[in-house]
């Protein structure tokens, strides 16, 4: 990518334009440096400490066209992925107050020699403002307007027009300008998943609720919340809340309200209560808009309404040691234990709460509501969890969906599944909430709520479909790939290899084909799901011949006609190595034959072919429509031919046995020897017929 190139109008170009320079890079060039896109090399033994990101390493980097310019590069460490759909309209973007992506790629990175994806910077021109900590010195109050407020505003609107959500506006990424009188440059947002490495003081109320991977798409409104709790930061030297672990922060805010919560105990300028009233309101329908903020700096006053404080028990309901004092809070610890939380619904004990305690007519009647119709539905909707979860979702509607002990909103799937994924962990409980149409839940319980979410409805029905259908292609691989179009083919074949595209595909299989042919096959579950996801032109019927498990021989035949498709749609370059590795799994197709000759033949001939390193032909060999029916029908007469050798020795007997034609003991010792050599003679016919091609 460079800083010419224009956005791609799909993720897809954007993942292949991210591989410029992988292909034909080598782990170092003259020198120790890393190549990258033929303008821009990369030192791996000078680490530049001061603009690591979570997920990304960064060192010192130069470009061939302009030596005095001072650039770094993040490369990604994982295991979360780089956001690959915005990078092209990063590379785009201008401003002076936003770190400038000039480029990116991936490279083969020396030392342990993965391919890496590779994203270079300008350098900022100074240090952080903060460290991870949040402390500094404080700031003033003109300071903040002139040097925080109205940079950001100005990137928040690039971002928005393209878009993109930034997802980590925090004051420990952000960095001074080379002029102090300028405003500050906001850091990196590419580098992993947004918001998954921010911490839970910095998100909304609501998106703190949930897991960092089940966050799900944010927007400008949860990015301007962010800069409100960076302003307090900045004001005070210090972060609000220091001191309190995470859900210590987060029962602050559900019990208070973001704004109480996070200024009360502040010395504030005056001026800057009204504009954190509004960025820190915890509905998101009325918190601030770019405009609101403008319009405060330009100085008109809009007297935001004082968010309101959440509802409060007139006493807590005590689950364990835990406590709660309104709806959502209690909603969080009962879906800490399902099958205690089970039976307090059933007794009616959170019912008895809710109207007595809190005074929630309309929340209670909606969970009561759930709670019954859970009584009526199938099998899986009466389990324990997921009626649990579903009362959780009436009780807490702006809440994220909680079972199994993950918190997940509807569009924050797909990253709950990557993460479990690259960290190898089960993600059965995931798929399990998508399985029981949890997702489908929470969509109809905004409406009845009558409430517009603040995490886009997603429909994940198809998820569930694909799910509920076994084989490859298909299952909790599939739904990967199609939440997420940031990950890479995650098949543990591939092993140090980054896998965005088909044709990427396609060159890691035939780099590991020499290794890899004598120990499995070229497609597993992981890269068909990926295919059916990122190879639109991949046919259904295909994945029914992979799958079929009574012959094992159409699924080697499949797997051929998929990698031939593929090499023939991308370019039709030569593939020895993976059309040997078809040679080498390619006896249960050959098998389906049953004459000796045209085995021989067919081995023959796909070993000729896999020479040349056109997959296609091998496939059409395997599966010859000519040669089939010559071999059945020549099968055919072998056995029709061995029934009239069974028939003739089986008349011989009778006769043979017969008192009037011999003397009854000399026809019984006869007919043995007679019938035991014609048996002999007729079996040996039809092999020698049918399998070694004698007769």
């Amino acid at each position: 990518m460079s800083e010419t190139t224009t956005r791609p109008a799909s993720a897809q170009a954007d993942a292949q334009n991210a591989r410029d320079g992988a292909d034909n890079a080598a782990p170092a060039s003259a020198g120790g440096l890393v190549s990258i896109g033929g303008n821009y090399q990369v030192d791996p033994k000078r680490s530049l400490p001061v603009y690591d990101m979570p997920g990304a390493k960064a060192y010192v980097a130069q470009s061939n066209s302009e030596p005095g310019k001072k650039y770094f590069a993040l490369v990604s460490i994982g295991p979360m992925p780089v956001r690959l759909p915005i990078l092209q309209a990063l590379v785009g973007l201008t401003n002076a107050n936003f770190i400038k992506l000039v480029h990116s790629g991936i490279v083969v990175w020396p030392g342990d020699s993965e391919q890496r994806v590779i994203m270079i910077f300008r350098e900022p021109g100074g240090a952080r403002l903060t460290g991870p900590d949040g402390r500094c010195t404080a700031w003033s109050y003109d300071q903040v307007c002139n040097r925080l407020i109205r940079p950001v505003i100005g990137v928040l609107r690039d971002l928005e027009a393209r878009n993109i959500f930034h997802g980590a506006i925090r004051t420990s990424n952000m960095f001074l300008p080379s002029d102090p009188a300028e405003g500050i440059v906001l850091g990196d947002c590419a580098s992993s998943p947004a918001g998954y490495y921010q911490p839970v003081l910095n998100e909304t109320l609501q998106r703190g609720l949930a897991d960092a991977s089940g966050r799900g798409k944010g927007g400008t409104s949860d990015d301007l919340y962010a800069l409100g709790v960076a302003i307090i930061t900045l004001i005070q030297g210090e972060p609000p809340l220091s001191g309190l672990s995470d859900p210590q922060i987060v029962d602050r805010k559900l019990t208070q309200g973001s704004f109480y919560a996070l200024v009360q105990k502040q010395k504030m300028p005056t001026p800057l209560l009204e504009p954190l009233r509004g960025l820190l309101n915890d509905d998101p329908h009325e918190r601030w808009e770019l405009e609101d903020l403008e319009s405060w700096l330009g100085g008109r006053r809009l007297s935001p309404r004082p968010p309101e404080p959440p509802r409060r028990a007139v006493r807590p309901f005590e689950f364990g040691d835990h406590e709660a004092w309104e709806a959502r809070g209690l909603a969080r610890i009962l879906s800490t234990n399902a099958a205690t939380a089970y039976d307090l619904y059933h007794k009616g004990e959170v019912e008895a709460w809710m109207r007595r305690a809190l005074g929630e007519k309309n929340i209670t009647e909606i969970v009561v509501g759930e709670l019954q119709a859970s009584g009526t539905g199938s099998r899986i909707q009466r389990e324990p969890a997921v009626v649990v979860a579903r009362c959780g979702i009436a009780m807490a509607p702006d809440g994220p969906i909680r079972m199994n002990g993950r918190a997940i909103y509807p569009s924050g799937f797909g990253t709950a599944l990557t993460e479990a994924f690259v960290n190898k962990r089960d993600p059965a409980p995931i798929a399990q909430m998508l399985i029981a149409g949890l997702p489908g839940n929470w969509n109809s319980i905004q409406k009845k709520h009558k409430i517009e979410p603040f995490s886009p409805p997603m429909d994940l029905e198809f998820a569930r479909n694909l799910l509920e259908r076994r084989g490859f292609g298909f299952g909790v691989e599939r739904v990967l790939y199609e939440l997420d179009d940031s990950v890479p083919c995650l098949s543990p074949m591939l092993d140090k290899h980054y896998v965005l595209t088909p044709m990427d595909l396609l060159r890691a299989l035939e780099r590991m084909a020499p290794t890899k042919s004598r120990h499995g096959k070229p497609i597993d579950a992981h890269i068909a799901a990926f295919l059916m996801v990122r190879f639109r032109k991949l046919e259904d019927w295909l994945l029914k011949a992979l799958n079929d498990e009574i012959d094992p021989g159409r699924g080697v035949i499949a797997m051929a006609q998929i990698l031939g498709s593929m090499q023939e749609r991308l370019g039709n370059k030569k593939l020895p190595g993976i059309a040997k590795w078809i040679v080498v799994m390619a006896d249960p197709a050959i098998d389906r034959l049953h004459n000796h000759k045209p085995r021989q033949k067919t081995k023959q001939r796909i070993e000729e072919l896999a020479e040349q390193g056109m997959i296609t032909p091998i496939a059409q060999a395997l599966d010859d429509p000519s040669m089939m029916n010559q071999d059945e029908h020549q099968y055919g007469k072998a056995q029709a031919k061995f029934a009239r050798i069974v028939d003739e020795i089986a008349k011989l007997e009778d006769e043979i046995g017969d008192p009037t034609i011999l003397a009854k003991g000399f026809g019984r010792e006869l007919a043995a020897v007679v019938s035991g050599i014609l048996g002999t003679f007729g079996i040996s016919a039809v092999i020698g017929y049918y399998f070694l091609g004698t007769f």
